[in-house]
């Protein structure tokens, strides 16, 4: 069996035009690449943490998971949401609460808008013949309509109810905002009664398309002076091309995100909703944990109404409020996590004990024993409950990709119907298209008619890849000149290093080698360093 990779990263700028990662293979470690494997758990970090504490989770993860995640049927992962310091990280999460702002102002348009409609046919087909309904006097709800067309700094929609239950919500303004002899009260109770279910999905439906397309227009590639921006999309990316070749490689996928992770991997979903056909994000479920995001994709997630910094992003978020806490009446140790957040001390913490209240309809296989002993049950057997439920729910597709290797690059992109990726290997050999198997690894696909995934793998050990060089490159088929949006990653021992994005309004005619790979000696004690060199631009 090939030997498996810890990874060790260290961020060091080189110049203008590329950025260079260095690192060090611990080849004496165990492996946590997807080879022969069925699921892929993957652990996303939240706010402020360094490498070395998102892998300590990930281990800890594993632990916790025990047989739930078997070894050779299923490994744990991560993904390394980058760490910015403490104000870097804070004005990504402005930036991601603003967009979520105006995304639920639009969905809140939607679905008013066919709440006054469904009233009116409603009247139409005589179902109250006492009442005279007149559209232009609903006042309460038009000026509702205005304040969500108008809002440019809150929220019209509690963020809490995002997520679970804005029906209810908009009751609650008729409800409060009509007088009681408002004829029109009664209709509109009427209409959101009986149609709940239909508005439900209209707002979420809408919610999370416009969610995608305020972050698409918004959208930032290493710009500047939109540092926050760039920091977003260039987590987002990297997790939703991670995702992609997971799931095209036919495996389950469950994501277990903490504290802003929540929020990266919310918008992913949004991307791979229209990137992916239904049956295919069937395989990937997410569990949140500690979430200050305002909707979870499979509505399973575990935050506690003790948690402080989810508490303080309720009460002093401009924009919007996580979700509702869902993990009460707690008691116990919280191993002396001050903010009461830690991912490791407070959510995989078997000391401490209380009560889950689950999201309706979510699929509970793996927490019932829990549910129907109805006592209180450690915040670790919840979490760990949780995640088995994602992986019994999640179904994957027939493999299309082929799993990791000790390198695995992948190339997707966005506009333009054929991009390739382009692999020089240490002897000189050059994988593509038309020559898919090189002397040390081969291309899985030449994708002619969508967006990718390409994907080169090597499956090596750490004696075949030292002192070697690999370059990878990206081209337009035939002769460019069209614009895209391209993202290449580059994976070692199943692990994300980094990934890039380009973007360019004319790609040219030729490949460009945009990422280089170089392998240092291997020494005595099976250590071995590397670099990754990434142009910033073609």
């Amino acid at each position: 069996m090939k030997k498996l990779l810890a990874l060790s990263l260290a961020l060091a700028t080189m110049s203008a035009s590329a950025v260079e990662y260095t690192g060090v293979l611990n080849c004496n470690a165990t492996n946590t690449t997807d080879e022969g494997t069925d699921t892929v758990v993957v652990y996303v970090n939240g706010i402020g943490n360094k490498l070395g504490d998102a892998e300590a989770s990930r281990v800890a993860l594993k632990n916790a998971l025990g047989d739930k995640c078997p070894t050779g049927t299923c490994t744990v992962q991560k993904f390394y949401n980058q760490e910015h310091g403490v104000w870097g990280d804070t004005r990504e999460l402005n930036a991601i609460g603003a967009l979520e702002r105006d995304a639920a102002n639009t969905a809140l348009i939607g679905m008013i808008s066919m709440l006054k409609s469904d009233a009116k046919t409603l009247l139409n087909r005589g179902i109250s013949t006492d009442i005279d309904f007149e559209l232009d006097t609903t006042e309460a709800l038009d000026d509702l309509l205005d304040t969500a067309r108008t809002s440019s700094g809150d929220s019209v929609v509690p963020f809490s109810t995002v997520g679970s239950d804005v029906v209810g919500w908009l009751k609650g303004e008729v409800e409060s905002t009509f007088s009681t002899d408002d004829p029109n009260k009664s209709v509109y109770l009427y209409a959101l009664t009986n149609y709940e279910a239909q508005y439900k999905r209209t707002f979420q439906s809408s919610y999370q398309s416009s969610l995608r397309s305020y972050y698409l227009s918004r959208r930032a590639f290493y710009d500047e002076n939109e540092k926050a921006m760039s920091a977003v999309t260039e987590s987002v990316e990297g997790l939703t091309s991670f995702l992609v070749e997971h799931i095209l490689s036919g495996k389950k996928v469950v994501v277990v995100a903490h504290s802003q992770g929540n929020h990266i991997i919310e918008l992913s979903h949004s991307l791979l909703r229209s990137r992916l056909s239904g049956s295919q994000l069937e395989a990937l479920q997410v569990v949140g944990a500690a979430s200050v995001a305002s909707s979870s994709p499979n509505d399973s997630y575990l935050s506690w109404d003790g948690d402080h910094t989810v508490m303080r992003y309720y009460d002093n978020s401009n924009d919007g409020d996580p979700l509702t806490a869902n993990f009460t009446n707690g008691e116990g140790a919280t191993n002396e996590d001050r903010n009461d957040h830690n991912f490791v001390d407070v959510y995989l913490n078997d000391g401490l004990f209380g009560n889950y209240r689950p999201s309706s309809g979510i699929d509970t296989t793996g927490i019932d024993d829990y549910l129907a002993s109805n006592k209180k049950h450690s915040m670790r057997e919840w979490l760990v409950g949780l995640v088995a439920s994602g992986i019994h729910a999640a179904s994957p597709i027939i493999t299309q990709l082929d799993s990791d290797g000790f390198i695995t690059t992948t190339l997707r992109w966005e506009l333009y119907d054929d991009m390739d990726l382009h692999t020089k290997e240490p002897t000189g050999e050059v994988v593509y298209y038309r020559d898919k198997s090189g002397d040390l690894g081969k291309l899985d696909k030449d994708d002619t008619n969508g967006f990718g995934p390409e994907h080169y793998v090597a499956n090596l050990t750490c004696e075949e890849v030292a002192n070697k060089q690999w370059q990878f490159g990206i081209h337009q088929y035939k002769n460019g000149g069209e614009a895209e949006n391209a993202h290449i990653s580059v994976k070692l021992g199943g692990q994300v290093v980094k990934t890039r994005s380009y973007s360019n309004p004319s790609w040219p005619g030729t490949p460009v080698y945009v990422v280089n790979v170089n392998f240092g000696e291997l020494t005595e004690s099976q250590k071995m360093t590397y670099s990754i060199s990434m142009n910033d631009f073609l």
